[in-house]
């Protein structure tokens, strides 16, 4: 006999029509034609060289057969329905986890805001976000959304532009009443002590935009450092003028801790992007904290040049 294990739609055919009695109910049941639905069932009773029901115009029942066969579909129903509503709730509902990453400035700086707005709607998802300089590897399940300043090449990763930093170059009250200057224009940082961001590409070159001319001012400086975490610090205590993404010294700024040079100038940086996995199918999780992410920047367009 031929095994049954390649007629699975055939057999939750004949389940439906063997629960309710009815071609028309177990069709109606499965969204599937009358004729359909009954094509399933002849096939099924010609597998097992068995009639499963007793159908004629007055009476419809089943055969001791059909009977048997109806007490292993149930187990195979129920088998289906658990899987399906286990793994619904796993990408649909309140479980599992979501993993995020990005640079340790930009995550300080959003995390409360990404965390409030995905834990309103996920309370019981673990939320695992990444701060670090640290490769994720999309392919080994180690993130499920970046974001990154650089765009990909991997043809199964989707990077969305999102836009460009704003930057502000900042001195603090102290150094700029020392230095005594005011209303300079760019290019005279040529001549004055500039905090270097070694670890950005041109970080010798400061380039400013007014309208459409573009200036382009060598800088150097007694000190030069990694990360802009570390360039704020050096730039509030003094240490020299410090160019800066804007969401990193909005707060220093607004309560004068910094001041900002150039207000007029526009100084972009780092491109970001989102990045996330091309897949055909997206859960509920991801759609929600993709939205998210989409809603924060444009909400807070101040800090971002497109």
């Amino acid at each position: 006999m031929e095994t049954l294990n390649k007629y699975h739609s055939e057999l939750i055919s004949f389940h439906y029509v063997a629960e309710h009695l009815s071609f028309t109910k177990g069709s109606e049941e499965l969204g599937l034609s009358k004729s359909q639905v009954s094509k399933h069932v002849k096939q099924i009773e010609s597998l097992l060289g068995a009639q499963l029901i007793n159908r004629t115009t007055r009476h419809f029942n089943l055969t001791q057969e059909g009977e048997s066969l109806l007490s292993y579909t149930k187990q195979l129903v129920n088998l289906t329905n658990n899987a399906s509503n286990e793994l619904k709730g796993l990408v649909e509902d309140d479980h599992g986890d979501l993993k995020f990453s990005t640079a340790p400035s930009l995550g300080n700086f959003i995390a409360s805001d990404i965390a409030n707005a995905f834990k309103e709607e996920f309370p019981n998802t673990h939320l695992q976000m990444d701060f670090s300089q640290q490769y994720r590897d999309f392919n080994k399940g180690e993130v499920h959304f970046a974001l990154r300043i650089n765009s990909v090449t991997e043809p199964d990763l989707i990077a969305k532009y999102m836009g460009k930093w704003k930057e502000a170059i900042c001195i603090s009250p102290k150094l700029l009443k020392k230095l005594n200057i005011a209303d300079i224009c760019p290019d005279e940082l040529t001549e004055l002590p500039c905090i270097i961001n070694s670890c950005i590409k041109g970080h010798n070159s400061w380039v400013f935009y007014k309208g459409k001319k573009e200036y382009v001012v060598p800088v150097s400086g007694p000190i030069s450092s990694s990360t802009f975490e570390s360039v704020r610090t050096l730039c509030l205590d003094g240490h020299g003028i410090g160019r800066i993404p804007l969401f990193m010294v909005h707060r220093e700024l607004k309560e004068k801790k910094l001041i900002q040079l150039f207000p007029k100038f526009s100084i972009t940086g780092n491109t970001i992007y989102m990045v996330y996995p091309k897949q055909s199918y997206v859960n509920k999780k991801q759609r929600t904290f993709k939205k998210i992410l989409n809603d924060w920047f444009v909400e807070n367009q101040i800090f971002i040049s497109k």
